[in-house]
């Protein structure tokens, strides 16, 4: 490994920054490659606590074969040993294994697999064909659930300029060297033509998981509709669509389930509407009701004056009963504009939750003790940013380092993680062994 840079102690995030954290140790990002445009934002690691059970059950599936691709659409090209590599997207395994989206720029269109922590992938990107020229739309960035070192699920999706007619779900049991498809989804079913971006691909085990497809956005809402499987992603049955009753209004952030009959819904109405957007299903996804969380004791009117907008983020559950939610607001009548952040507790499933004061809204925990805060874009402030860390489940927090970036945290163990690093106008990945005190910049390359 090579030796970690010294770096300069910078001043605290103002954007981000509700709770006085104690001076931190010197560390931040060595200059990261330059490229033209930020890499995308990706949502919070996928939940892992499922791992065992994904990994069965798989030889019991029929392999579909997937549809020939249409003349002249080729499979999307594996990259060419030695190349370098944007990662964008990062969802370690183990200290040596783990899976990424990224690509050769900014799009990162290709599965990544790598078993030196991050040094070298493997691109195992499934034959998704690749649909190329004139008006006809690229695909998106995927979006994938990666429970362990073996199996994944990755879909796709399309741009805004049209609705793909065969959707693809690939599963992969052989860490990517072999992938079956599920049986094509006729998206334009659902009545819609703006574009379908699918987010959130989630199982609670090898057989019944769900995607969220975003279908359409205007006057404040994120129309969407929800897919289910349970029979570990040959076929997908729409749930929810956009025509249902329920939440078409406001940004969606994510979704998780916590079995086959609990799931959650988080989003985020930035300020067109009071209160706060949480959602929570009993039956699979087919009917959502808003859940109230309590005001923090530090703010008994947030949820309800005119000019916060707050949203919900990050929800991760350890196990049936236990959950953090990361919860922030814009206090939009302060000039500049001020960001307050919460992590929510639950440890009753979600019957009730208790709020503390979080560093930001970007929040990734371990478990239910530890967890790591640093901003997922720049919001409104420049760097540098505090990236601070909690022992206690978010009942206080530590500055580890004062860093240039921003971005997507992975962490495997309570010292060793990895970061999505963004700037401005650079992208980098990152890793940790001293629980994010120090980091390590690495130059991803395709394995021989």
């Amino acid at each position: 490994m090579k030796a970690l840079r010294p770096v300069l102690v910078l001043a605290l995030l103002l954007a981000a920054a509700c709770v006085p954290l104690p001076a931190p140790a010197s560390a931040t990002l060595p200059p990261a490659p330059t490229r033209t445009s930020p890499a995308p934002t990706s949502p919070p690691p996928t939940d892992m606590a499922t791992a065992a059970a994904t990994a069965t059950a798989e030889a019991a599936l029929d392999t579909v074969e997937p549809p020939t691709p249409e003349p002249g659409d080729g499979a999307i090209g594996h990259l060419a040993a030695g190349a370098a590599v944007n990662i964008t997207s990062v969802n370690m395994i183990a200290a040596a294994t783990g899976w990424a989206m990224g690509g050769a720029g900014v799009q990162g269109d290709h599965v990544l697999r790598t078993t030196d922590g991050g040094q070298t992938w493997a691109d195992v990107t499934p034959p998704e064909p690749e649909v190329v020229g004139g008006s006809v739309s690229l695909a998106v960035e995927p979006h994938g659930y990666f429970p362990d070192a073996d199996n994944a699920w990755v879909i796709y999706g399309a741009s805004d300029t049209s609705v793909p007619t065969a959707l693809l779900v690939w599963h992969t049991a052989d860490a990517g060297a072999t992938w079956t498809s599920s049986e094509p989804i006729d998206a334009s079913a659902l009545g819609v033509s703006d574009f379908f971006a699918p987010s959130d691909l989630h199982f609670v085990d090898a057989r019944t998981g769900w995607f969220l497809a975003h279908l359409g956005v205007g006057m404040n809402h994120d129309y969407i509709a929800i897919y289910q499987t349970t029979d570990g992603g040959a076929t997908w049955a729409p749930v929810f669509g956009p025509q249902s009753d329920g939440p078409q209004s406001c940004g969606k952030t994510g979704m998780r389930f916590v079995d086959a009959r609990n799931g959650w819904l988080t989003g985020d109405c930035q300020g067109v509407a009071p209160g706060l957007f949480l959602y929570r299903t009993t039956d699979g996804g087919a009917t959502w009701a808003l859940v109230s969380l309590p005001a923090p004791d530090s703010a008994a009117d947030l949820f309800t004056r005119d000019d916060a907008g707050c949203g919900t983020n990050s929800l991760t559950f350890f196990d049936a009963l236990s959950a953090k939610l990361a919860v922030a607001c814009l206090i939009l009548s302060t000039d500049p504009i001020e960001t307050v952040a919460f992590v929510y507790t639950t440890t009753d499933g979600g019957e009730s939750w208790t709020a503390s004061p979080a560093p930001s809204r970007g929040q990734s925990f371990l478990d239910a003790q530890l967890g790591w805060s640093l901003p997922l874009t720049f919001g409104f402030s420049n760097p540098p940013f505090a990236l601070a860390h909690t022992t206690d489940g978010g009942a206080t927090w530590s500055t580890m380092a004062m860093v240039a970036w921003y971005g997507q945290l992975d962490f495997i163990d309570a010292n060793n993680g990895w970061a999505v690093a963004n700037s401005s106008d650079a992208s980098a990945l990152v890793h940790t062994i001293d629980a994010g005190t120090t980091w390590e910049e690495l130059t991803p390359t395709i394995a021989p």
